[in-house]
């Protein structure tokens, strides 16, 4: 009996929650150079100080990549991250607790001063706020929020 209340509560506290994790995923032909920075070093949200790199085949399909020497370079000084996505990679810049696009929009920009994103063809630079449409749901739980590029 001492074990099953204290067992109810944290599967109930457990079950309501979930992780949602960022990305911008580089689904275009071409290399694509990610730049952005942060206003504090705070390790969690997006747009963090932590930035991964993984490959992907569906959007919620992910796995860790073989990182290259400089493909992600994070300068703590300035607290900005310049990533380089081959195509079929995706950034991981963050992530959050129980977020929901529609209610929970500011933890997209609230650590981001900018973010900059250029291919050969294309330049997009965004501040804070800006940032807000470029998000989408990649997949039904609300697990994966992410820019996605395309050609």
């Amino acid at each position: 009996m001492r074990l099953i209340i204290p067992g109810i509560l944290l599967l109930s506290w457990s079950a309501c929650s979930y992780l949602t994790e960022f990305y911008i995923y580089n689904d275009t032909f071409e290399e694509v150079r990610i730049s952005y920075v942060i206003k504090s070093e705070q390790g969690y949200g997006a747009f963090s100080d932590a930035p991964r790199l993984f490959v992907f085949g569906k959007y919620n399909d992910l796995r860790a990549a073989d990182e290259l020497p400089g493909q992600i370079n994070y300068v703590p000084a300035d607290l900005a991250v310049v990533a380089t996505l081959a195509p079929k990679q995706a950034l991981y810049v963050g992530n959050a607790v129980n977020f929901d696009l529609e209610t929970d929009h500011a933890d997209l920009y609230t650590n981001l001063k900018f973010l900059n994103i250029q291919s050969p063809t294309d330049e997009i630079f965004l501040e804070g706020i800006e940032v807000t449409p470029y998000f989408e749901e990649l997949d039904r739980h609300s697990r994966y929020v992410g820019i996605v590029l395309q050609p």
